[in-house]
Parts: structure tokens; C-alpha cells; sequence
């Protein structure tokens, strides 16, 4: 069986493993996730060609300037050959490209790999640092969270900190990122610091920071589902079956669900002839217009494609422009387009992996008279809701302190006590996303919190939809 997802990476020219330094080179490390009926194979390139290494580190098979699949496959290394080799000659002193092939009969759940090179180098360099653009998160911008995903084995450490500046121009210092949180900023920029003790005993991988943020404040209702819905695309062949996998945060309270659409194949009209051009404006109507698709609309004049501008009116299929006066006026457009029905979808499997989640959904569509080649999905975000008494959230401060809500309230209301007393309403108020709340009471009170609750919703990271007849 041919595996459905096969293809070659290969670092830019700027990119790779720097080895003009290096005294000599003891060796690879390699992680690599590799699941059941995958495949993964290394090449590499010093600046003339690609090539594979033997045992004794030094280059050989040289390949193509831009290797296939099959080239890696047939004189590329594998992990393992790589790992067994401890000394690496053909790398000392030079910039070193690499390229990776990767194979999996499972879309959903491909190979990934990190590799890197035991370097000795006259100076040694134990830590480095990484600063991020300086984003910009609106002049009502609130810092809700900044996650972070990272890796250390050994004595190597990653730190990551966020400095953030004030619609009014305050400029922090470097601070932790929980530190962050609750923050009223315009601007934020993080930096990660990656250190090691001594070289080779240990290893650091930063894999990305998430900024979550509002730009204003929203009620959270919790009524209705968020949706993500696909372009629809004309396949041109009738659509039997659709597939969907979806990437997405380990789902805890609130769930996803996902619908798909196919519908009939529209019509497209060529070289229709709306008339002659009089040199003035005016008008011309198409001799279809039910289900007309506005961005499908060409126009030429002689058979020379138009950018002049024009309006349509598509519920009655009028065109108006001004066009070179005694031109055949012709149009290519489409119509037919219908609205889409949707269907819900099986899902078939639920994917746990590192720090999130793939779901699989499937669905078999009936026979049709005429082709249905017109095809979308649609993801649904389901929060659920409940309801929480007297929830602990902490201990009062004597001055207006920010606080965190177990969930989302939803539709803005709150009971918020101090002790066993309710407190004013004047003493507290929600914040952006309705998990955060400012309250002021007497120092050394309980503050509990009673309210109807949302969660949050699941984040989407990506998608594939995939169909066929």
C-alpha cells in the first residue's frame, strides 16, 4: 500500500547545522517519534552535493541537487545508523544542510524528529537567547494566558520571560510569564533563554509560545457553539465519502463535533454574449443567475480579458459597466451554487499525543442522480455549561486585586461574598473574558464566587478534509 503522506525537507541555505567552528564532531542526537509503517532517512549537503555518511563518519552516495523520497530512501541514513556513529569528520569546519525524508500510512499521526550534532569547538558556548517581534496586541489589548511548550533533559534548562508595554507608554521589565497574566497592554515581547551546564550533558528544545489575549471585553453567553467552516471547493467528480481530521487541545469540558456538506455540481457558462459596448455606462444582464457565484465573473471585450471595474447586482444577474464602444461584450461565469445542507459526521477515532489531540470523523453520502462535486466541512465548538456556589477564590487584600475563576462566567453575572456577608456590587467587576474579576474588600476576608459558568472552547490547531468517490 502506497503511504499517503510521503515527501522530503530540506533545510534552507541559511539554516542547518554550523560546523565552521567545530574541532571535531562526536556524534548525532537524535529523538525521533516514529510510529508503526513509517519511515525516516537523512541526506546532507557541505555546499557541492548531497550525500549520506558511512560509518566512520565520512561522506558517501552522493545524490542528486535535489534529492526524491526514493533517493534518501535507497543511499540516505536512518536514525539509527546515524546514532550509531560517533565521530563525524565530513562536518568539521563546514555549514552543513539537511534534508528528511518522511513517510507514514497514517495521516493523522506522522513521524517527527529532532536531530543535532555533539560539536567540540575552541569556545564553548553554554546558553543563548531567543527574542520574539514585539506584538502588537491592540491599544484595549488584556494578556489572558502566555503557555508555553519546551523541553530539557539533563542539566540544560529553558527559561521564558515577557516584558510588555502600556497604551500609555509604561514599559515593564523582563518578568515569568505567569507574571503576565491579567495584564492591560498594548504591546508584548517574549524572550526564551536556553543554557546547558557543559557541553553534552544535556539538551533543550523550545517548541513554541502561545499569547492569548483580548482586545476588548465580551460577555460569554455559552448559548451556542463556534463554528469553523471550510471553503467550498468543486471537485467536479460526484462525492461518495469525506473524511476529516482535526487537531485540537485535549478536550476537557467542552467538545467538538463536525458536519459536512456536498451539493449539486454547478453550471459553467463560457463565452456568453452579453452585447456590444457603447462607450458609456450601461447595462447588461446574464441569461442565468440563480445560485450565481459573484467571483467566478469574467468579462472580455473582442475575446481580450476586461479588468475594467463593474457592478453586479446578483439577485437579478444585472451587470453594469463602461465599456469600449462597438466591443462584443462575452462573460465566463458560474451559476447553480446552492446553499449547503449539512450532515453530521461518525467520529471514528480519538488520538491523545503529546499535549494534544486528533479526532476522526467520517461519512458515507448516498447515491445521487447528479453529481454532487460541491464539498465543505464545518467544525462545531461546544462549550458546556454549569453552575458553581460559593466557589473559593481566595483571600482579600484590602485593595482592588485581580482574581481567577475557575470557568468563564457566563452572561456577566456574578455573586461575589466576603466571608458570609454578599459584597456590593460597586466592589468588584469582571474583567475581559469573564474568568477574571477585580475585587476590593477588607484585608483577610474569604471571597467566594456563586455564577452560572461556560467553559472554554477548544482550541483548533488544524485541519484536513479529504474526499472521494
Amino acid at each position: 500500500m502506497a503511504n499517503p503522506f510521503t515527501g522530503v525537507l530540506i533545510s534552507k541555505s541559511s539554516s542547518g547545522f554550523d560546523c565552521s567552528n567545530a574541532t571535531a564532531l562526536s556524534g548525532f542526537i537524535i529523538n525521533a517519534f516514529q510510529p508503526d509503517n513509517s519511515e525516516i532517512f537523512f541526506a546532507f549537503n557541505s555546499g557541492d552535493s548531497w550525500f549520506s555518511l558511512s560509518n566512520t563518519g565520512y561522506a558517501q552516495n552522493f545524490m542528486t541537487d535535489n534529492p526524491s523520497f526514493e533517493d534518501l530512501k535507497t543511499y540516505g541514513n536512518t536514525p539509527e545508523t546515524l546514532n550509531s556513529i560517533n565521530d563525524i569528520p565530513a562536518f568539521v569546519g563546514k555549514f552543513i544542510r539537511i534534508a528528511i525524508g518522511l513517510s507514514s500510512e497514517a495521516l493523522a499521526n506522522p513521524p517527527a524528529v529532532n536531530i543535532s550534532v555533539k560539536s567540540h569547538v575552541s569556545t564553548q558556548t553554554l546558553s543563548t537567547t531567543i527574542t520574539s517581534p514585539l506584538y502588537d496586541l491592540g491599544a484595549d489589548g488584556y494578556i489572558l494566558s502566555v503557555n508555553d511548550s519546551y523541553s530539557a533533559t539533563g542539566t540544560a534548562s529553558v527559561s521564558i520571560l515577557g516584558k510588555f508595554i502600556t497604551a500609555q507608554g509604561y514599559a515593564s521589565d523582563w518578568r515569568t510569564l505567569p507574571n503576565l497574566q491579567g495584564v492591560s497592554a498594548q504591546y508584548l515581547q517574549l524572550k526564551a533563554i536556553m543554557s546547558v551546564g557543559s557541553l553534552h550533558t544535556g539538551l533543550a528544545n523550545l517548541y513554541d509560545a502561545d499569547i492569548i489575549y483580548s482586545d476588548g471585553f465580551y460577555a460569554n453567553s455559552g448559548s451556542n457553539p463556534a463554528e469553523i467552516i471550510s471553503t467550498s471547493l468543486n471537485w467536479f467528480n460526484d462525492i461518495h465519502i469525506a473524511r476529516v481530521s482535526v487537531s485540537h487541545s485535549i478536550l476537557d469540558l467542552a467538545d467538538i463535533s463536525c458536519a459536512a456538506s456536498v451539493r449539486i455540481s454547478p453550471t459553467i457558462v463560457r463565452n456568453e454574449l452579453l452585447g456590444y459596448g457603447s462607450g458609456q455606462p450601461q447595462s447588461f444582464k446574464l441569461s442565468h443567475f440563480n445560485g450565481l457565484l459573484p467571483d467566478s465573473i469574467t468579462l472580455y471585450a473582442n475575446g481580450l480579458k476586461l479588468s475594467t471595474p463593474f457592478t453586479l447586482d446578483a439577485l437579478t444577474g444585472k451587470i453594469t459597466a463602461t465599456l469600449k464602444k462597438g466591443a462584443a461584450i462575452t462573460c465566463d461565469y458560474q451559476y447553480g451554487w446552492d446553499f449547503e445542507q449539512w450532515t453530521n459526521m461518525i467520529l471514528s477515532k480519538r488520538t491523545t499525543l503529546l499535549n494534544y489531540q486528533v479526532s476522526e470523523f467520517y461519512i458515507i453520502f448516498p447515491q445521487h442522480d447528479n453529481p454532487y462535486s460541491v464539498a465543505s466541512v464545518k467544525i462545531s465548538l461546544i462549550p458546556k455549561n454549569g453552575s458553581a456556589n460559593r466557589e473559593f477564590i481566595g483571600e482579600a487584600t484590602g485593595y482592588n486585586t485581580t482574581y481567577k475563576l475557575a470557568h468563564p462566567v457566563r452572561n456577566g453575572t456574578i455573586t461575589i461574598y466576603a466571608n458570609n456577608d454578599i459584597l456590593p456590587k460597586a466592589n468588584y467587576s469582571l474583567l475581559h473574558d469573564t474568568q477574571f474579576i477585580n475585587i476590593a474588600a477588607p484585608a483577610g476576608n474569604k471571597l467566594y464566587a456563586s455564577y452560572s459558568w461556560t467553559s472554554e472552547l477548544t482550541e483548533i490547531k488544524n485541519f484536513k478534509a479529504v474526499f472521494s468517490d
